[in-house]
């Protein structure tokens, strides 16, 4: 135990020395983790969109900007109903986009790396592998 957070701490800590600029992309299970360790400002996260009903004035830009990241509408989902986009959608969407759909995204949005487990695999360079997770950086 005491390795793993030693190399959970040394990977966050690379992150943060990347000193990037800009938002970062991440998967539902890591959006927390990247907030809090990365120090670095997430365009989106999909782990929970179930805030719509409470926040209407946000439903609108939600769908906006979830759709031009994700391109598909909702009903294209696998998993319907678990209050945010799951794992498997998002692993599925995120390898589908060629470098060039990543890049209109950092154009648009100010997206400058996207931040995944190891097992994913996106096209665009990969900068930092642990043995739990990938830095993606969009250049």
């Amino acid at each position: 135990i005491k390795n793993e957070k030693k190399n959970e701490y040394l990977f966050w800590k690379k992150v943060r020395d990347l000193n990037l600029d800009g938002y970062v992309l991440t998967s539902s299970y890591l959006c927390k983790k990247t907030l809090i360790h990365s120090k670095q400002p997430l365009l989106f996260c999909f782990e929970s969109i179930d805030y719509i009903p409470y926040f209407k004035k946000l439903a609108t830009p939600t769908k906006i900007i979830t759709q031009k990241i994700l391109e598909m509408p909702y009903s294209n989902l696998r998993y319907k109903n678990v209050g945010g986009i799951s794992e498997y959608d998002l692993k599925k969407i995120y390898e589908n986009k060629n470098f060039n759909n990543w890049k209109k995204i950092k154009d648009e949005f100010g997206l400058n790396s996207v931040i995944v487990p190891k097992d994913w695999n996106l096209d665009i360079n990969n900068l930092i592998l642990n043995d739990k997770y990938k830095v993606y950086v969009i250049e």
